[in-house]
């Protein structure tokens, strides 16, 4: 059987332990996870619902209107994966650029696009490419969005 003085040690170690997680989501969330927070009615912070928001009117692609299609290829997944091509088309119009990535490109992204880095050069399926500095690409980009709309 445990000891009362080994018990009450180990309940102590528990509490700080609690009270240092509490105070690392305080910091973290802010007063949402404070202690002893509750409602208060009259607080000015609380703010109403707003109405819904009417659904789009959806309209048919069928008509003589003509889209720009484009896609990106990337370094990979992530939210900070850098663009290693963009390609587009309208009508007879097309655009493919290849683009000098900041981040190494991943081995899923390689398999994916069959864009891979070789000794600082880009090969798509064992092709070498032309590439360009992503600031250059956008105003190339830009030109030819504006081209292909007249």
């Amino acid at each position: 059987m445990i000891s009362s003085k080994t018990y009450k040690k180990r309940r102590l170690e528990l509490k700080s332990a609690r009270l240092s997680c509490q105070s690392a989501q305080e910091v973290r969330e802010g007063s949402t996870y404070s202690t002893s927070i509750g409602l208060n009615a009259d607080a000015s912070d609380i703010n109403e619902i707003p109405a819904a928001v009417e659904a789009p009117e959806m309209k048919s692609l069928t008509g003589g209107e003509e889209y720009i299609y484009f896609d990106l290829e990337t370094t990979g997944l992530g939210t900070s994966a850098h663009i290693t091509q963009i390609a587009a088309v309208k009508g007879a119009c097309s655009f493919d650029v290849y683009v000098i990535p900041k981040k190494p490109i991943t081995k899923e992204a390689s398999s994916v696009t069959g864009i891979k880095m070789d000794g600082g050069k880009m090969m798509h399926n064992g092709k070498k490419w032309l590439l360009l500095l992503s600031q250059k690409l956008c105003r190339i980009f830009l030109h030819f969005l504006i081209v292909a709309k007249t």
